[in-house]
């Protein structure tokens, strides 16, 4: 006869030796949180250190002098990489203003300003700097677009300046003079195909202009876009090398005198550019150590001569002979 101590199924008030050392090697609910919790904290840590070692500005390189009567252009994306707020942080305005002020500029195009606000303290700062009288504009394409607000502070005065006129997501046109068009730029991040969408459109916009009146066209901005096709929008869906490569041949030829290029960004990308339909570049220059953690693209500074047909040498006024 069967024992009923026996009989009784470890699920049925015994417990096997093999479920009791399971049971205690089982961490319980809270220790697991502790574990999770610790390891994001530590992975925080280590990404905010590699990050703060890679995005820092390093030794500040000075803009060369003004060499002659060339256009004096500054494009510089001041937001971050900081998925808390990638805009603009606000105790930089005032280290923006200065860069302006000592790159001795005649025009400058900023992308991901986090506001009117903001922008009207730029150029505050450097009218109060400078004494030359400076206007500003500011445009948003897109409401919706966090990459915040594009701005166009310039000096020139010449006889047109409109306000900006915007196209697709990103791009904004203005005609500075009688003398100059300007579209101010900044690409999608992540689409390849908004990307091509919006150069062919600025592409457009400038053989209509043609059309009616010759003058020279400038294209300026964050392109988020390497010749090469090379992008850390690579690493996010929607990346297309070879579609990049296509729209920045696309662009040379309506734009055939251009920047470098050169690397622009703490990870050595070369996205931002300036770009013109005729002329020849006097001086260019990537402003290191101006940027302030956690900005992650440096300004780029470029004298243009625009009295010449593309593939000229720079006229000796704006050579400074």
């Amino acid at each position: 006869m069967t024992d009923a101590k026996d009989a009784a199924s470890p699920g049925e008030g015994t417990s096997s030796p093999s479920g009791e050392a399971a049971e205690k090697r089982r961490p319980s609910r809270a220790r697991r949180a502790l574990a999770v919790g610790c390891a994001a904290t530590l992975s925080l840590c280590v990404c905010t250190g590699v990050g703060r070692f890679c995005l820092a500005p390093g030794a500040y390189s000075p803009p060369p002098l003004r060499r002659g009567d060339g256009v004096r252009i500054l494009t510089w994306n001041v937001g971050t990489m900081d998925p808390r707020a990638i805009r603009m942080p606000g105790d930089v305005a005032g280290r923006v203003a200065e860069v302006i002020v000592d790159a001795d500029v005649d025009l400058v195009v900023l992308q991901e300003v986090a506001s009117d606000a903001q922008a009207a303290s730029i150029w505050r700062a450097v009218d109060r700097v400078d004494s030359e009288s400076w206007r500003y504009d500011v445009w948003m394409p897109d409401e919706s677009d966090p990459g915040g607000l594009g701005v166009i502070l310039t000096q020139i005065r010449s006889v047109v300046r409109d306000k900006p006129t915007k196209g697709p997501r990103g791009l904004a046109s203005v005609h500075l003079s009688l003398e100059l068009q300007l579209h101010s730029v900044h690409a999608h991040p992540r689409s390849a195909v908004a990307r091509a969408e919006l150069f062919q459109s600025a592409c457009d916009i400038t053989r209509a202009s043609n059309s009616v009146w010759r003058r020279p066209v400038v294209i300026a901005g964050d392109f988020n876009l390497d010749p090469e096709g090379r992008a850390f929008a690579n690493l996010i869906p929607g990346a297309d090398a070879d579609l990049d490569r296509e729209t920045f041949a696309t662009l040379v030829e309506q734009f055939p005198v251009g920047t470098g290029p050169t690397p622009t960004t703490a990870y050595g990308l070369r996205f931002d550019h300036i770009r013109a339909s005729q002329g020849a570049i006097v001086t260019e220059h990537v402003i290191r150590g101006a940027r302030r953690y956690p900005q992650d693209h440096d300004p780029l500074l470029v004298e243009l001569c625009l009295h010449v047909e593309a593939g000229e040498p720079p006229c000796a006024r704006c050579r400074g002979d």
